[in-house]
């Protein structure tokens, strides 16, 4: 079974996926940045996801040196706040993103999670949110928020899986950037037990 390879992800001799889910560093850096120029190029995932970088490489050029400086300042710097990027890699290939942004005094934060379109339905969006979620909890977060459009039923699907409530329905609360419309929003929280 070795070496035999399944929608062409490979797999160990147990037939489950030899992809490693794990906290990035700085050396990631370049890693995540190809990532979300994938993502940018797909467009079911652009309609959803809120953070993808500009177009121009200029804007692009800025969009990696924000998230590096976010990087290397939490590495650095003890602050209030702490953002922590958990990275799915196959090889060097980083195929989906978790992050958290934590408020260490207030106890909360927001959580959101990307994975590129070959590699959706495979659970990795569950793992890297699981890493994420005990993560949080480790630094004694009580609340994780969320929102996510009316219409990604698959999203919900898995946010309700970890244990997310929706707490409120924003009407037209998000404008989407490549249809130009706005559209509805759920807020969801999940309570930790820390």
């Amino acid at each position: 079974m070795r070496g035999e390879k399944i929608n062409s992800t490979p797999i160990d001799e147990r037939g489950r996926c030899r992809i490693k889910c794990t906290r990035a560093t700085l050396v990631d850096l370049p890693h995540v940045y190809r990532f979300f120029v994938e993502l940018e190029n797909d467009l079911e995932a652009r309609k959803f996801y809120r953070y993808l970088p500009c177009r121009t490489p200029e804007q692009r050029i800025h969009a990696l040196l924000f998230l590096f400086l976010r990087l290397f300042t939490n590495i650095l710097l003890f602050t209030n706040r702490r953002y922590v990027l958990f990275i799915a890699l196959l090889k060097k290939r980083v195929i989906g993103v978790c992050h958290i942004d934590i408020k260490l005094k207030e106890k909360r934060g927001s959580y959101g999670i990307a994975i590129l379109k070959g590699f959706r339905g495979r659970g990795l969006g569950y793992r890297l949110s699981i890493l994420a979620i005990s993560h949080a909890k480790r630094l004694g977060v009580k609340k994780l928020t969320l929102t996510v459009d009316v219409d990604n039923v698959r999203g919900i699907k898995l946010y309700r899986k970890l244990g997310f409530k929706t707490t409120k329905l924003i009407k037209r609360g998000d404008y989407r950037y490549l249809t130009g419309v706005r559209v509805d929003i759920y807020t969801m929280e999940l309570h930790l037990n820390c």
